[in-house]
């Protein structure tokens, strides 16, 4: 029965991004009958023309920003003082800067990608409300074209502007 719910709420989470024509980020749990602990299951719809987008490209040092990504790997990131994203409301965008970031990478400390799961998370959560509020007030259609802005590109390159 949990795995019949599990399976409608991907279908109607797919059905919104195909509407959309955008790529599906998913983290579910996928429950086995033999194991006494879920286990993440990681979904992600692409078509022959984009690259699979992993749901959390902490482990490679990006971030999500409206309109792409951001390379924590980027040499230009270690003298930027500002937050991964200004209205982003995450503990890594309120008390650490880019450059901050960009050296615990370098690092390889453990805390750069708790940090940058907790934005990419936050930022996730936020695209989805957003789109949330498109359907119930009706206005999706409209929003479309905005929505796919703020996504960034399909095709798995760094936004034009941002470092990559």
């Amino acid at each position: 029965m949990e795995d019949m719910r599990l399976r409608q709420k991907f279908t109607v989470i797919g059905s919104i991004a195909a509407a959309a024509d955008l790529p599906i980020f998913t983290l579910g749990t996928n429950a086995s009958s033999q194991q006494s602990h879920a286990r993440p299951t990681f979904i992600t719809k692409t078509s022959p023309d984009t690259h699979a987008i992993c749901l959390c490209p902490a482990r490679n040092g990006q971030v999500w920003v409206p309109g792409g990504r951001l390379n924590l790997r980027n040499t230009a990131l270690q003298d930027d003082p500002r937050p991964i994203q200004d209205d982003c409301t995450c503990l890594a965008c309120r008390q650490f800067s880019r450059a901050y970031l960009a050296h615990l990478f370098r690092a390889k400390e453990l805390l750069v990608y708790r940090l940058a799961t907790c934005h990419n998370l936050t930022f996730l959560l936020d695209f989805m409300v957003r789109i949330r509020q498109a359907v119930e007030t009706g206005s999706f259609p409209d929003s479309l074209p905005q929505l796919r802005l703020r996504a960034g590109p399909s095709s798995g390159r760094a936004a034009a502007g941002e470092p990559a």
